[in-house]
């Protein structure tokens, strides 16, 4: 009984030092760095939970790392504190740019298989090291939905918008971010698994409590996202994460098992189907490994579904919610864009013209990119950004809306501007230097960059682009009034918010 009790009690020692004390001393010893940020309202286990708490709910959640960008612009790195461990965030251009010069040598991808969707799909390129063997399936992957393959799938985009759309009744509000979600899984399930795979067929779901429900693919991928964040979420999991990892509680078990069953269902459905354009039957043609490509296939799917429908959302409404971006979008769609045109390359070309759509989109990507951080990295030795040491082992994230936010970088950050992204524009320069100097490549990201920027990318622009040049060409719109003036509220990932709309009449 005296050996239980002493090892109870040296094990709370150890959970209170771990998640207090050391939090405490990793703030006192980092407290010297200048451009180094902690929030003031430091909760240890809650950590930047407090801070969203506080800032109240008609503030999108993540807005506190907007506006230390835009407050604090000379901030280079920023730390929170998720669970037991601090992350070492990513806040400026120049620390973003020194961050890349040491990947991979000094900084690799850190494997995030304990939180989150990292759970879902073990061992793909998104989580493992760089290596031969990671570039040669990174690069195979981007391959076949690059530029020059992603063109073909302009049919297969309009049909599942058409699809969805069709379903839309006039003069009434809908949550457009959800009709966003049909759209992409229509879309993104197609490129990837098959045009003939059964996405409509009930699959059994073990939930959180340990019940078992049947629902459709579409909604098993959703609620299996959802309840892996909420299990990381968990302050038993929190203080100790490796219950994820070995499942002894009832939401993890749960978890585990129904990402097993995941599995099974995809390389069935995926090895019936008899689509060979599919991108799971172009790589498995070739004789490469089944599992493999279904793991790298579902890391562009959990990339491409979620944060594509809410880039969709945030986009329309932004257009929609800024008068003079509107009126020059909409000229230049009826001018450039026909909808009833057939032919793909004669539609490649209606978009490729339509300029001002495109500095539109990459706008939206700025001022509403859909997540927050990049996936997580991880120092492999003790290292030094922007003159802040990192010690070896630690976790980094590229802070996405801060790098988009910060107001070194960018002429009033909180407005919608689309000529950010025209050369000839003073918008195009950084505010300080009266039009003679250029943003630093490094200050905006939404894709990432270098070995490690998006596969997906060329595909999910052409997705974009696409859809919402049919949306205008088609429809006449509203947004809620009340949503306009709520210059706090974005759409992105995680968002407390949905963008509602109105159809008002057909064009």
């Amino acid at each position: 009984m005296e050996v239980l009790l002493s090892l109870t009690l040296i094990f709370g020692v150890c959970i209170v030092f771990k998640n207090w004390i050391a939090a405490f001393i990793i703030r006192w010893k980092y407290s010297k760095y200048s451009n180094v940020y902690m929030s003031p309202s430091f909760s240890p286990i809650q950590g930047e939970r407090a801070v969203i708490k506080a800032q109240g709910k008609q503030k999108y959640r993540f807005w506190h790392l907007m506006e230390v960008a835009m407050k604090k612009p000379d901030c280079d790195i920023r730390i929170v504190f998720s669970g037991t461990k601090p992350l070492f965030l990513i806040y400026s251009a120049q620390a973003c740019k020194e961050f890349f010069k040491l990947v991979p040598t000094r900084i690799d991808r850190h494997s995030n298989h304990l939180k989150h969707f990292g759970r879902m799909n073990k061992g793909a390129i998104d989580q493992i090291k760089s290596s031969p063997m990671w570039k040669s399936r990174r690069d195979k992957i981007m391959k076949v939905i690059g530029i020059n393959f992603s063109t073909k799938f302009i049919p297969l985009i309009l049909d599942s918008f058409h699809e969805i759309s069709a379903t839309w009744r006039e003069n009434q509000w809908f949550n457009i971010t959800n009709q966003m979600k049909k759209v992409m899984f229509s879309v993104t399930t197609k490129i990837l698994f098959g045009k003939d795979i059964p996405v409509e067929n009930a699959y059994t779901y073990i939930t959180s409590c340990g019940d078992t429900i049947h629902i459709t693919l579409e909604e098993y991928f959703s609620k299996l996202i959802e309840d892996l964040e909420k299990s990381s979420a968990l302050i038993k999991n929190r203080l100790c994460p490796y219950l994820s990892k070995a499942g002894l509680t009832t939401s993890n078990k749960a978890c585990e098992q129904n990402i097993e069953n995941l599995w099974e269902i995809l390389l069935k459905i995926c090895q019936s189907s008899e689509d060979q354009d599919s991108v799971f039957k172009h790589r498995t043609n070739v004789c490469y490994d089944k599992k493999i490509v279904l793991m790298d296939i579902i890391t562009v799917y959990i990339a491409g579904y979620d944060p594509t429908s809410h880039a969709l959302a945030s986009i329309l409404f932004n257009i929609k919610a800024n008068e003079r971006v509107f009126t020059k979008v909409m000229k230049e769609v009826k001018s450039n864009y026909d909808r009833n045109e057939k032919s793909i390359d004669a539609k490649r070309k209606m978009l490729d013209s339509c300029e001002y759509l495109d500095m539109t989109i990459k706008e939206s990507l700025r001022h509403s990119n859909p997540a927050f951080f990049s996936l997580g990295y991880k120092s492999l030795d003790e290292i030094s950004i922007c003159g802040v040491t990192i010690p070896k082992g630690a976790t980094i994230f590229q802070c996405l809306h801060a790098l988009h936010y910060n107001s070194n970088e960018w002429i009033n950050p909180m407005e919608f501007i689309p000529e950010r992204f025209d050369p000839d524009s003073h918008y195009f320069t950084t505010p300080s230097s009266n039009g003679t100097k250029q943003r630093s490549r490094y200050s905006y990201n939404p894709f990432s960059t270098n070995l490690r920027r998006c596969p997906g990318k060329n595909l999910a622009m052409l997705e974009l682009k696409l859809i919402v040049a049919e949306f205008l060409s088609k429809f006449n719109y509203t947004i809620s009034p009340e949503q306009i003036s709520n210059k706090y509220l974005r759409f992105s990932l995680r968002s407390q918010f949905s963008c509602i709309i109105s159809i008002t009449g057909t064009i």
